[in-house]
């Protein structure tokens, strides 16, 4: 799987305990491979430009999160343990480490539009995505439709 990014070992997505790191990015978790393809490929037709799409394999996603662990120092290990006690963003991170280590696919967008940001979700849950989230700065929203309509 090749990655469509010139966002440098960019961590899906970015860490809430990571100050500085960015935000605005849309994740989603994909099946496979193939469908990620095809999910970068949507999104650069409907105009999202491919320097900010990030399309990582299981492995490498596994691989780029345990780089940014090793490097983490005391001050990182605080501002981890505190964002798992004030922010989802840890949980959700956890769920894309579970996704990464069964074999799918993680992609990353990175947009503040809140026109793009609908859009890049419409595509991508088109695909079947799952999972799809936007990290901005100060807050994680839940963008996947829900299962099952509220009755």
């Amino acid at each position: 799987m090749s990655e469509h990014s010139d966002h440098p070992d960019t961590l899906l997505p970015p860490a809430a305990d990571s100050l500085g790191q960015g935000s605005n990015w849309l994740v989603a978790v994909i099946n496979t491979p193939r469908v990620g393809e095809r999910a970068v490929k949507e999104l650069e037709k409907a105009g999202f430009a491919s320097r900010d799409i990030l399309l990582l394999s299981g492995p490498e996603t596994i691989r780029r999160m345990q780089a940014t662990e090793d490097q983490r120092g005391p001050l990182g290990w605080a501002f981890k343990a505190v964002a798992r006690i004030v922010t989802d963003a840890s949980y959700y991170q956890d769920i894309y480490l579970r996704e990464a280590e069964e074999g799918h696919a993680i992609i990353n967008v990175h947009t503040e539009d809140p026109t793009d940001i609908e859009r890049g979700r419409d595509i991508l849950e088109r695909l079947g995505a799952r999972h799809v989230k936007h990290f901005g700065p100060w807050t994680v929203t839940d963008l996947s439709e829900p299962a099952s309509p509220a009755l």
